[in-house]
C-alpha cells in the first residue's frame, strides 16, 4: 500500500469535510427573513412587521410559530415570530450567527437552552478488527479524536440536505417562511414504551457547567453581543422526557439551573425553566422532541405567553 497516496487521501478528506461543514452552515449565517428567493418576487406585510426570534437547537424547533403569528394578529400586534431552530444548535455554533441575528434588530430573542447541550464530549474508541470490518471508522475517529469541537459539531449530518436547503434557499427561499432552518412537518406521539424500543436510553458522560466551559463561554458572549446592542433575550431550559431527566443526577440538573440562573442576573433578563415540565405528558416523539402534534401545542402555547407577557409588560 501507498502510505504516501494514502495520507494525501485523508487530508484532502478532511480539507473537503471542514469546508463543506463550513459553507453548508453559510444559509444561517446570511439568512434574511425577507428573502424569498432569486425567482420569487414576493413582497409579504412582514417585511414591515417587528421581529422576534427563537433560537435554539431542535429541542425547539416544535414551537409552532405560525400558531404564534396568528395569534399577534388576533390580537393586533405588529410582531412575527421566526422559529430559527438549528438541527445540533450549540452556543459555540450559534455564536457564528448571531452577527446576522443582530443585524435584523428584533425586538427580542427567545433562546432555547438544553441540558444536554452541557455533556461532556467522549471519544468514541474502536479496535483494529472494527477498522477492518468498517473502513469508515477511521474517518470518524480521525473527526472525532482530532477535531476541536466546536468545528465538529458544525459538520452537517446529512450533507445531501444541507446542499439542497441552501440551493432551495437561494434560489425560492426558505420551504417554510417562518420554519426556515427545520422542515416543521407533523410527528407523531409515541408512547413510552415505543421510545424506549426504538430510541433506547440515553447515556450520559457527566456535564460540565463551570466557567471555563467553552459553550458557557459561548453563551455570555452571546448575550453580551445581544446586550450591545440593545437587543432583550429570554432565555428557557429547552423540555426533556422523563427518560432524559431520570437519566441526570438531581446534582447536575441543579447545577444546570444555577448556571442559567447566574447568566440572567448577571445580564438582568427573564429565564423560564420548562426541562421537566412536560414529563409526565403524552406529547414526545422521542425522548428529546415534543411532537408537531394537534395535541402536543402546550409547548407552543407556553412560549407564546411568554412572548405576549413582554409585549404587554413593555407595550412595545
Amino acid at each position: 500500500m501507498n502510505y504516501k497516496i494514502l495520507s494525501c487521501l485523508i487530508f484532502v478528506i478532511i480539507i473537503v469535510a471542514i469546508t463543506f461543514s463550513y459553507s453548508m452552515d453559510f444559509y444561517i449565517q446570511s439568512y434574511d427573513p425577507s428573502w424569498y428567493g432569486l425567482i420569487n418576487s414576493k413582497n409579504m406585510d412582514e417585511i414591515v412587521k417587528d421581529k422576534i426570534f427563537i433560537i435554539g437547537s431542535s429541542n425547539v424547533y416544535s414551537i409552532n410559530a405560525e400558531i404564534i403569528n396568528t395569534e399577534l394578529v388576533e390580537q393586533q400586534k405588529n410582531y412575527l415570530v421566526y422559529n430559527l431552530a438549528d438541527m445540533s444548535d450549540t452556543t459555540t455554533k450559534r455564536i457564528t450567527s448571531i452577527d446576522n441575528i443582530i443585524s435584523h434588530k428584533p425586538k427580542f430573542v427567545l433562546y432555547g437552552i438544553g441540558i444536554w447541550e452541557f455533556q461532556n464530549f467522549k471519544a468514541k474508541s474502536y479496535s483494529n478488527t472494527n477498522f477492518l470490518l468498517e473502513p469508515r471508522n477511521i474517518f470518524i475517529s480521525l473527526f472525532e479524536n482530532t477535531m476541536d469541537s466546536s468545528v465538529r459539531e458544525q459538520i452537517p449530518s446529512s450533507p445531501k440536505d444541507r446542499s439542497l436547503m441552501l440551493l432551495k434557499y437561494i434560489l425560492r427561499g426558505p420551504d417554510q417562511h417562518f420554519h426556515p432552518f427545520i422542515k416543521f412537518d407533523p410527528t407523531p406521539i409515541n408512547s413510552y414504551e415505543k421510545i424506549i424500543e426504538e430510541y433506547g436510553y440515553p447515556e450520559s458522560n457527566g456535564f460540565n457547567f463551570t466557567e471555563k466551559n467553552k459553550k458557557i463561554i459561548a453563551l455570555k458572549q452571546i448575550l453580551q453581543k445581544f446586550e450591545d446592542n440593545g437587543i432583550k433575550v429570554i432565555l428557557f431550559s429547552n423540555p426533556q422526557h422523563k427518560i432524559v431527566i431520570n437519566s441526570i443526577s438531581e446534582n447536575e440538573i441543579e447545577s444546570f439551573q444555577r448556571m442559567l440562573n447566574q447568566n440572567a442576573h448577571d445580564f438582568e433578563i427573564p429565564v423560564y425553566f420548562f426541562h421537566d415540565s412536560y414529563i409526565d405528558l403524552d406529547i414526545w416523539r422521542d425522548s428529546f422532541h415534543i411532537s408537531i402534534h394537534s395535541d402536543a401545542k402546550i409547548y407552543t402555547n407556553d412560549i407564546s405567553k411568554i412572548i405576549f407577557k413582554e409585549l404587554d409588560d413593555n407595550a412595545i
